[in-house]
């Protein structure tokens, strides 16, 4: 469950459809750049895990600012098409850290 006042992180896994790891990869890492400047976003990192699929974690300032980050055009897009892309669905787990560590302007 996502609160607008706490940080969230989501640990997740994307595994491609036959034929189409190149395309999902490309995809995936084109928002890296874009999403790493939205406000909110602490990490988004995406990354090989050992069987081949797509792992991807990230950590936002607030349940709100992940909210905003879905509900941007660009995810929209991927979210709608995902399954042309994905064997499956992807799989996320969201963390709630225990002790956030505080941003700069809280420190």
């Amino acid at each position: 469950m996502l609160h607008a006042a706490t940080s969230v992180a989501l640990v997740g896994t994307a595994r491609a459809r036959p034929g189409r790891a190149d395309e999902l990869e490309r995809t995936l890492r084109s928002f890296l750049v874009p999403t790493r400047a939205e406000a909110g976003c602490r990490v988004y990192e995406l990354h090989h895990g050992p069987d081949g699929d797509l792992r991807f974690y990230e950590q936002w300032a607030d349940g709100a600012a992940l909210a905003a980050h879905l509900a941007t055009p660009t995810m929209q897009e991927f979210l709608d098409r995902r399954h042309e892309l994905l064997a499956g669905d992807l799989e996320v787990t969201f963390w709630t850290p225990l002790e956030p560590v505080p941003t700069p302007d809280e420190a």
